[in-house]
């Protein structure tokens, strides 16, 4: 099984990259796909991985799975609110993984064919920052199951849910916005930890089988 042997840093360009002859280890030699950097990475991580993406559209599903190791793995976008706007994915899934993954800046653009914007599985140790979900979609914002999740300066909006946390899950939310969704805080036999500011809903808050908002 292949692992880590340094630190890596890969380079991700929507519109000057290229999946087929670039080796993503600089800017001019930068990956199309975010998922391109992301097969790259070995499966046991033992040191900081960064993928630094430049803004553009990725018409993609972004899936970061089954990593484990003493290592982190950083996906990197805008570096707030107001920059995360150019980064633009279909949606972010995060799903079994024992080693940190941390996601800064990007925002969910799809309108079907997926539950939430962003979906964190069966993953240990999960940081979500500045990350949007706003367009107008019968699609939760932000949800979790069976995994530990810290989500802070996110904006949530128009969403069924704006943040879910499902079965065996614990989320820490702190600092997101967002308004017009159905229901801001949902907890279905998860627990939900806020601080400061939450996105709004016409359910406030709803729990079920068991669930903790506190």
């Amino acid at each position: 099984m292949q692992k880590t042997t340094r630190d890596i840093t890969y380079y991700v360009d929507a519109t000057n990259g290229n999946d087929n002859t670039n080796d993503g280890l600089t800017n001019v030699t930068a990956f199309k796909t975010i998922t391109k950097a992301i097969n790259m990475i070995p499966q046991i991580v033992n040191h900081g991985v960064h993928i630094n993406v430049a803004s553009g559209t990725y018409s993609e599903i972004v899936w970061i799975g089954g990593f484990f190791g003493s290592g982190a793995i950083y996906l990197n976008g805008g570096t707030d609110l107001t920059t995360t706007v150019n980064y633009k994915v279909n949606a972010i899934y995060v799903a079994k993984n024992s080693c940190p993954i941390n996601v800064t800046g990007f925002q969910s653009i799809a309108t079907t064919g997926i539950n939430a914007g962003f979906w964190v599985s069966c993953s240990t140790n999960v940081f979500i920052r500045y990350c949007l979900d706003t367009i107008t979609a019968s699609k939760n914002g932000f949800a979790a199951e069976y995994s530990n999740v810290y989500i802070a300066s996110c904006q949530l909006s128009n969403k069924t849910i704006a943040i879910l946390a499902y079965i065996n899950s614990a989320i820490y939310s702190e600092n997101n916005t967002g308004n017009g969704n159905t229901t801001g805080l949902q907890s279905i036999s998860g627990t939900l930890m806020k601080n400061a500011t939450q996105p709004s809903g016409t359910t406030a808050e709803f729990i079920d089988k068991g669930g903790v908002i506190r």
